[in-house]
């Protein structure tokens, strides 16, 4: 299932409501580009039909992220442990970007 960034906005927001009074938290993450096999697909694929090198179309890729590199699955997960975790229980209704800034706005 596919939601647009309005739907994951208003998903937290009104969940947070419906669920905060039985002391649970409702927070929807927004990822940037996490490096996986199907982020790195699009680089693949370009490197056969220009004939370049991966490593050009990768670094080119990254270049456009303001952080300079795609984000790690790890990471990502840390930052959805925390999320979940007791340290985290006054956060809720909200949406967090874990994207690099790729995102140049929310």
């Amino acid at each position: 299932m596919t939601v647009n960034l309005d739907g994951k906005l208003a998903l937290a927001s009104g969940a947070s409501g419906d669920v905060g009074g039985d002391g649970v938290t409702a927070t929807t993450v927004i990822p940037g580009q996490i490096k996986t096999a199907r982020i790195d697909y699009p680089d693949r694929a370009k490197t056969q039909r220009e004939s370049r090198e991966v490593g050009e179309v990768t670094r080119e890729s990254a270049a456009a992220i303001p952080v300079g590199r795609r984000g790690r699955p790890d990471k990502h997960g840390a930052a959805v442990a925390f999320l979940s975790s007791d340290s985290a229980s006054h956060i809720t209704g909200s949406s967090i970007r874990v994207d690099e800034g790729l995102i140049p706005s929310v």
